[in-house]
């Protein structure tokens, strides 16, 4: 298999578009094709996960760009590490340890990085000005309730930013959200509470 995603981008397409072999299975007999090197497997479980994982991102880093490399990278480690996937737990959750390691890596990377761009957001608020003269109030409105919320959960601890997302955005149960991040259930229960009350704490002043 390649590393280039254009080549899958065409085969996921192609798997999209018609009902094959590999429709019907589970998650698990698809990762135990993958882990045999079929390219045509993988292809389907990226036409299964790629959506998602790619809002993951979004909804960490709020940067579109950025979430899709980082959803493509996730593919990448899924592919080059294969041949060691082990069929316990579910594939989901699997699939988000990888996620949510490549983003604590990334975050680790960005945290030692100088910052060179502290003047990037004025570009960003110039269009976000001229966008909102041209919008009715409803919209600009809907817009900047969303901001917020965006805001608010981008400044969560990552630990409670993490089980928030998987829990809010990604509709996936404490359990599950406790095999993914190798936690128990417990802590999951903990932090989606604690993460919700700081929610309700830095939003009090607007509706949502």
């Amino acid at each position: 298999m390649p590393d280039d995603f254009a080549a899958l981008r065409q085969k996921k397409v192609s798997v999209g578009m018609q009902h094959n072999r590999y429709s019907p299975m589970s998650d698990h007999e698809l990762m135990l094709e993958v882990r045999k090197s079929d390219a045509d497997a993988f292809a389907e479980l990226f036409h299964r996960y790629e959506k998602r994982l790619r809002w993951f991102f979004h909804v960490l880093c709020r940067d579109i760009p950025l979430a899709e490399d980082l959803a493509q990278e996730t593919f990448l480690r899924i592919w080059r590490s294969r041949e060691s996937y082990q069929p316990t737990g579910r594939v989901e959750g699997y699939l988000y340890e990888i996620a949510r390691n490549l983003w604590l890596n990334h975050k680790r990377d960005q945290s030692r990085r100088p910052r060179t761009e502290e003047g990037a957001g004025e570009s960003v608020l110039e269009r976000v000005a001229a966008e909102a003269a041209s919008q009715p109030e409803h919209v600009v409105l809907e817009r900047e309730r969303r901001r917020r919320i965006e805001a608010a959960i981008g400044e969560l601890p990552e630990s409670l930013r993490i089980v928030f997302v998987l829990s809010h955005f990604q509709g996936m149960k404490y359990r599950e959200i406790g095999e993914a991040l190798i936690i128990p259930e417990g802590t999951v229960k903990y932090r989606m509470h604690e993460a919700v009350m700081r929610l309700r704490e830095t939003l009090k002043d607007w509706e949502v």
